[in-house]
């Protein structure tokens, strides 16, 4: 899965999880894509839905706290 696609799927994940796009930032790197909130708590809640899609097969999460900013970064398997 190319970035482009795993960035479509990941947003979609964001909504079915009920996230309003005021809530996060979605940043896509050379291998990775990253979505950016306010808490800590909102990694964990975006995690459960992420690790119960179709994509998390292929995919690694990882979470990394930047500044004051906590996020989730995604890789492709």
């Amino acid at each position: 899965m190319n970035l482009a696609n795993l960035q479509a799927e990941v947003e979609v994940v964001l909504k079915t999880a009920g996230f309003s796009p005021e809530l996060y930032i979605v940043k896509v790197h050379d291998d990775c894509i990253s979505i950016h909130f306010d808490k800590k708590e909102a990694v964990d809640y975006f995690r459960v839905d992420f690790e119960a899609s179709s994509i998390a097969k292929d995919c690694i999460f990882e979470y990394k706290k930047i500044g004051k900013r906590h996020a989730a970064y995604i890789y492709n398997w």
